[in-house]
């Protein structure tokens, strides 16, 4: 399934349940919504209803992680 798909799914999920926003620590649930496995367990995917989602990430998974994440 596509990523777009997925994500607007997501969200309609989210508006029913009123859910502003899904933060995600699990490693295989911010691989789920960004792409991208964690390297340590300090990683945190942000998905907001409404926007762009990001990644909360020690300095040291910068340059592991993937630019454009939640595109």
């Amino acid at each position: 399934m596509a990523d777009d798909v997925r994500f607007a799914r997501l969200r309609k999920v989210m508006e029913k349940e009123r859910l502003d926003a899904l933060v995600c620590r699990l490693p295989e649930h911010v691989l789920m919504l960004t792409g991208y496995w964690p390297l340590c367990a300090w990683v945190y995917a942000v998905f907001p209803r409404e926007g762009k989602g990001f990644c909360i990430l020690p300095e040291t998974e910068v340059g592991e992680a993937q630019v454009g994440l939640f595109d």
